[in-house]
């Protein structure tokens, strides 16, 4: 494994999750405002989110977070996801890209009003061709600075 493995690894998945992200933050708006209330209230709209922010955002984390209850339905599984992998396969990045997630993500609601274009909203179905990671449909967003 090259350097350039793990660069094109990390780049295709971080990617892969903001496009995602945006595209559940556009489908919904009351979890998106909630989240942008939350960090303004404790950036006061002043200054940018900075990791140690982390414990100060509960809600907003919650966006971020994986949580396997999401999948359960009484007594079954309803779909497996394990997005860093386990064990001796499991992402030595995991946390590095969580950080960054969480800074990209915040910082751009946060720095712009993010709106997509009705004519062009994201679908939840992924796009139909081969990868190591499933990719959204394209959509139209928009990203308007905060004033």
């Amino acid at each position: 494994m090259s350097l350039l493995d793990l660069w094109g690894a990390a780049q295709e998945t971080t990617t892969t999750t903001l496009y995602w992200a945006f595209s559940y933050l556009l489908l919904h708006p009351k979890v998106k405002s909630r989240v942008e209330e939350e960090l303004i209230s404790i950036t006061k709209g002043q200054r940018p989110l900075i990791i140690t922010d982390c414990p100060n955002t509960p809600y907003y984390k919650a966006t971020l977070n994986f949580n396997p209850d999401r999948y359960f339905s009484g007594d079954r599984v309803e779909q497996m996801v394990v997005p860093f992998g386990l064990g001796k396969r499991a992402c030595p990045g995991e946390s590095l890209a969580q950080a960054e997630l969480y800074l990209i993500i915040g910082n751009l609601l946060l720095r712009y009003e993010v709106t997509g274009d009705p004519e062009h909203m994201p679908s939840m179905r992924a796009r139909k061709q081969l990868g190591t990671t499933r990719m959204a449909q394209p959509y139209h967003i928009h990203f308007k600075r905060r004033q």
